[in-house]
């Protein structure tokens, strides 16, 4: 048996080591290349979750929503302009959520939040909006991205309940409770529109038409029927839509009403701003709200009791038709009834079309007083009577007021009365008197004979010439 024989290379050096260290070389190099890759992928991976956020802080700075502005609560509520910048700022990020949920499990939440926040501050916001389906819509898409917090983001923040008692539940499951929560409330209970009561029917006949209206009488029986009792007695007879609210936001409708029935506008003349002062004070009323106050909306047509803004209670001393849907009377005023047809809504605009104090301009009053009668309407619209009717029959007063007008045959039955019956043409405003003329200088006084009068210059001589004075030339 032969013995092996160990090869060498050349210079000395095993050809397998050679091998192993040529391979660990190669190692070494991809290892050293794949470190370096994962440090370049990983820094451009930084960079562009860098400019992620960048492009996140850029949309909310792009649409200047305040901490205040994004409060539905603040004082005064939330104007038209921040709300369609919160729906913009809702639609952006909603576009954007793609790229903020790639390669990052910081800004996909993040984002996920704040849709879910706006999407909750823009429905509460929404005290005009009293439509069900349209507030479930945002109430959908809060309720959405937070449950995907819930489901795809379980370290974020608002899903951390570690070092809270057992009992405790998360912010985002807290969130979820309040929205399910708030969406069967609302359905429940959110004021809807309703159709008053078919009889009886109550006619206020005007100077610029009759307005038809029916009761809400199942729920606000007492008030109703105190208004009644007074229509029938004639209480609001001779008396007048003596002021309209036209207040407005950013356009939207706020308050947009006429006002009627103060026994002291029986008094009231055209064009009389001075004498409107008698009714610009309200009394008090003392009937507890009407449950309607919660259940109607002020919607076009709608007839409320008004009072006192000083105090909650109702009283139908005197009443307001709304003009336009008018979300700020919802649950501070209480409908008593509604216009019942279209010929009735055309009066109301009659009505509304009159100017106010605060159109004048050829005139100034003390600031109290301006305050006091701004609102009033310049020329008031008489109401020349107001009828009752149950099942088509005028309904008589029981103990009839002094100011009780004279019913006509015509007047007996619904079906037999002349409609607009009472209509006239509104008074022109008077000319203003002409000027005074200027009053005439009175003449000078005749120079008298005994007082000696100084020697007038000759006309060859200036003034302020000194006789003898040497010329200089």
């Amino acid at each position: 048996m032969e013995p092996q024989v160990r090869t060498e290379a050349r210079d000395g050096l095993d050809p397998a080591l050679i091998r192993k260290v040529k391979l660990g070389l190669i190692a070494l190099g991809v290892i050293g290349v794949a470190v370096l890759v994962y440090f370049i992928v990983r820094d451009f991976q930084q960079v562009e979750v860098g400019k992620r956020w960048d492009e996140f802080t850029r949309i909310q700075d792009r649409y200047a929503l305040t901490v205040q502005s994004q409060d539905p609560l603040f004082e005064g509520g939330p104007d038209t302009l921040y709300f369609q910048r919160r729906a913009d700022l809702i639609t952006e990020l909603e576009a954007f959520l793609p790229r903020a949920e790639s390669g990052d499990d910081a800004l996909g939440p993040q984002v996920h939040w704040l849709i879910a926040k706006l999407a909750a501050d823009q429905v509460v916001s929404q005290k005009d909006e009293l439509d069900v389906q349209k507030r479930a819509v945002l109430w959908e898409k809060a309720r959405t991205h937070m449950q995907a917090i819930v489901d795809r983001y379980p370290d974020f923040q608002t899903n951390w309940t570690m070092f809270a008692p057992t009992s405790h539940t998360s912010l985002t499951r807290a969130f979820l409770a309040t929205i399910a929560s708030n969406v069967k409330w609302e359905k429940k209970y959110l004021p809807r529109p309703k159709d008053p009561a078919a009889d009886p029917v109550v006619v206020v006949r005007t100077e610029r038409g009759d307005l038809r209206m029916r009761l809400y009488r199942e729920d606000a029986k007492a008030i109703t029927d105190l208004f009644l009792e007074r229509a029938a007695r004639g209480d609001y007879d001779g008396t007048a839509f003596y002021a309209k609210n036209d207040r407005k936001r950013g356009g939207a409708p706020l308050d947009v009403s006429a006002r009627a029935g103060h026994p002291a506008t029986r008094d009231a003349k055209p064009f009389d701003r001075e004498g409107a002062q008698a009714f610009a004070k309200e009394e008090y009323a003392d009937l507890l709200p009407a449950e309607t106050r919660y259940l109607v909306p002020a919607d076009r047509g709608v007839v409320l009791a008004w009072h006192d803004p000083a105090t909650i209670y109702d009283g139908p001393q005197a009443f307001v038709v709304v003009q336009q849907r008018s979300p700020l009377l919802d649950y501070d005023y209480s409908p008593i009834g509604k216009l019942v047809d279209e010929a009735s809504l055309a009066t109301l605009d009659r009505i509304f079309a009159g100017d106010t104090w605060r159109d004048d301009v050829t005139s100034a009053m003390p600031p109290d007083g301006e305050r006091d009668v701004a609102d009033f309407l310049q020329v008031p619209v008489k109401i020349v009577k107001v009828l009752v009717y149950e099942g088509g029959t005028l309904v008589p007063a029981e103990a009839p007021a002094p100011t009780k007008a004279t019913v006509e045959a015509d007047e007996a039955t619904l079906d037999g009365l002349k409609p607009d019956a009472y209509v006239t043409e509104p008074p022109v405003r008077p000319a203003p008197p002409p000027p005074a003329p200027p009053e005439e200088a009175p003449d000078a006084p005749e120079p008298s004979d005994d007082v000696e009068q100084p020697e007038a210059p000759g006309n060859d001589e200036a003034p302020g010439d000194e006789p003898g004075a040497e010329d200089d030339g």
